[in-house]
C-alpha cells in the first residue's frame, strides 16, 4: 500500500470537500512560541542571530519527527500514516484557496473585488495590491505555492516534518506578528530559508506547467527571466514561476481599467478562471506523477 499517495489523496479530499474544517488549522502557540513564551532560546544570542531559524523551526519540526518516529511500529503502520494525514492536512492552506478565489470571482463591484484581492496573500498587503491581471495571476500562483505545492513537495520528500518545516517557515516569515518578534537578523535569516524551501517547488510547478499549459511560452518565458536577471540558475523569490505564469494565461490588463464595468468583470474573471484552472491542472499532473511513482515501486 503506498502510504504515502494515501495520505496526500485523504488529506486534499478532506481540504477540498470539507472546508468548515480549515478553522482548525491554528498555530496561535508557534505565535506565542516566537514571542518568547514557553521558548527557552528566547534571550539566547544565538535566537536574534541569523541562524535564529535552527531553534524557532528545528525545535518544533524535532518535537513532530520524535512523535512519527514514536508511532512508525505501531498498529501495522495505522498511526502513522493517520498522523502524515493530519499534519499534511493541519499544513495544507491555511486558507481554502478555492473559497478565496471563489470570493473574488462573486464579488459584487470592483471596490468588493480589490478587497477581494488582499486576501489571497497570506496577510492583506500594504499597499493595497492593485485590480490587474498581471497582479491577479501572480497572486493565484503564488497562493498556490504557499498554500498548496510547497507543503506538498516537501511533505513527499520528507514526510510530516517537511510539511511542518514549510508551513512553520511561512508563518515565521510572512506573518506580521511572528515576524517582529524575531529581531532584524533572525528574520532575514528565515527569509533565505523561505527561499530554498519555495526553489524547488516553484521550479517543478513551473515546469508543470509548460506541460499543462503552452509548453512554448512558459519554458521561454522562464529562460528570458533568467537571462534578464544575470543571476545565474539560482534566483530568489519565485519570479520566474510567475513569469511563465503570466505567459500561460491570456488575459488583458485594459480591460480592467476600462470604465466599462461589466467588461471588468468578464476580465477579472477570465485572469481567475484560466489561472485557477492552470492551477488544479498542475496539481493533477503532480499527483499523476506521483502515482507512477509508486507503481514503479519508487515510492512506497
Amino acid at each position: 500500500m503506498a502510504i504515502v499517495l494515501l495520505a496526500v489523496i485523504l488529506a486534499l479530499t478532506l481540504s477540498h470537500a470539507v472546508p468548515a474544517l480549515a478553522h482548525l488549522r491554528q498555530f496561535g502557540w508557534f505565535d506565542a512560541y516566537l514571542s518568547g513564551r514557553f521558548n527557552p532560546f528566547f534571550n539566547a544570542n544565538a535566537w536574534s542571530g541569523p541562524f535564529g531559524s535552527v531553534f524557532s523551526l528545528g525545535v518544533p519540526v524535532l518535537l513532530c519527527g520524535l512523535v512519527q518516529w514514536l508511532v512508525q511500529d505501531w498498529g501495522w503502520g495505522l498511526p502513522e500514516f493517520l498522523f502524515s494525514v493530519l499534519v499534511l492536512f493541519w499544513c495544507w492552506g491555511p486558507r481554502d484557496l478555492d473559497q478565496d478565489v471563489d470570493h473574488l470571482m462573486h464579488a459584487g463591484s470592483r471596490e468588493e473585488r480589490t478587497a477581494a484581492l488582499q486576501l489571497l496573500p497570506e496577510e492583506p498587503p500594504s499597499p493595497s495590491l492593485p485590480l490587474e491581471c498581471q497582479t491577479i495571476v501572480d497572486q493565484v500562483f503564488l497562493a498556490a505555492l504557499r498554500r498548496w505545492f510547497g507543503v506538498l513537495f516537501w511533505f513527499l520528500l520528507m514526510g510530516p516534518i517537511g510539511a511542518l518545516l514549510y508551513r512553520l517557515a511561512k508563518t515565521a516569515s510572512e506573518r506580521a506578528m511572528p515576524r517582529a518578534s524575531l529581531g532584524q537578523a533572525h528574520a532575514q535569516g528565515m527569509d533565505k530559508v523561505v527561499a530554498l524551501l519555495d526553489w524547488p517547488a516553484a521550479q517543478l510547478m513551473t515546469f508543470g506547467l509548460a506541460l499543462a499549459a503552452d509548453f512554448d511560452a512558459a519554458i521561454n518565458a522562464w529562460r528570458e527571466f533568467h537571462i534578464s536577471n544575470r543571476q545565474g540558475w539560482f534566483v530568489a523569490g519565485s519570479g520566474f514561476m510567475l513569469a511563465a505564469a503570466r505567459a500561460s494565461v491570456d488575459a488583458e490588463d485594459e480591460a480592467l481599467r476600462a470604465e466599462d464595468e461589466t467588461l471588468e468583470r468578464k476580465s477579472t474573471l477570465l485572469s481567475l478562471q484560466e489561472a485557477m484552472a492552470l492551477v488544479w491542472r498542475v496539481l493533477i499532473l503532480w499527483l499523476a506523477i506521483l502515482a507512477l511513482l509508486v507503481l514503479a515501486g519508487w515510492i512506497s
